[in-house]
């Protein structure tokens, strides 16, 4: 049994006597005719039923001979794949929302299956640049776990979505997800020396810093803008802040004291 397009090798042998000539066969058609032993190859492209016959027609010492094989051709139809992969989860570290951090890195995770195999795995998103700009990036995989990692996500909400293409070109895309980075709480702390009080004459330092580093505090005196410094207040009860204003990443912070300066 042969498929079509496969090359078949035919051989013809004389045994007994070990030198002659030889006619080789194919449903009637002489197909060779030389001398012992004859070797050829048939590509048959059309199925059906081949008749090969070897025939030695005698010579002086010998009768005639023959040896009849046949060849079935079949047509073998390939299955062409039209299955596209299939995702079976997805995940994200931290989980979503997550919380802004300077130093964190952010993984997103996708788990995908074909019938034969899957070729490329990309994740379509938005971490770059404008919330309307989206790009592709190639996933990295390990076995059937394709993952991708971004470090210092700005804190807003993204969107993105997985593709996949298996070996055959067949495309399969997740629904669009989301990933939301929150702001990170700042905390702003206020110093003030002496404290909880002084008197009159006597030099107050004042100090204000944040945790926040994409701004400058501000220190306010009651409704007064003050830098950090030393100052000589009247004798007064003041109402000293320290304020961290909200910035991209960070939410907006305060702490403030009333602050007593004794005549």
């Amino acid at each position: 049994i042969s498929s079509t397009g496969e090359i078949v090798s035919i051989t013809g042998t004389l045994t007994t006597p070990s030198q002659g000539q030889i006619t080789i066969y194919e449903n009637g058609a002489v197909i060779a005719n030389t001398n012992s032993p004859v070797a050829l190859n048939r590509n048959y492209t059309i199925q059906g039923i081949y008749n090969i016959t070897v025939y030695f027609a005698s010579n002086q010492n010998y009768s005639q001979s023959s040896i009849t094989r046949f060849i079935q051709v079949i047509q073998v139809v390939s299955q062409v794949d039209t299955t596209p992969p299939t995702l079976l989860r997805t995940s994200t570290y931290p989980p979503s929302p997550a919380t802004y951090s300077k130093s964190q890195s952010y993984q997103f995770n996708a788990t995908w299956i074909d019938n034969k195999q899957v070729q490329t795995v990309l994740i379509e998103h938005n971490f770059v640049g404008n919330s309307g700009n989206f790009k592709n990036s190639t996933a990295t995989n390990i076995s059937s776990e394709y993952y991708f990692t971004r470090s210092r996500l700005a804190a807003k909400t993204y969107a993105y979505k997985w593709i996949a293409i298996d070996t055959s070109s067949n495309q399969n895309t997740s629904q669009t997800l989301t990933y939301i980075v929150n702001k990170a709480q700042a905390i702003a702390s206020l110093l003030i020396s002496p404290t909880p009080s002084t008197t009159y004459g006597t030099p107050t330092q004042t100090d204000c810093t944040t945790t926040n580093d994409e701004t400058s505090p501000i220190i306010y005196l009651d409704s007064q803008t003050i830098s950090s410094g030393t100052y000589t207040l009247g004798a007064a009860t003041y109402n000293i802040s320290c304020f961290s204003p909200m910035t991209e990443n960070y939410t907006e912070a305060s702490t403030q004291l009333l602050y007593q300066v004794i005549q």
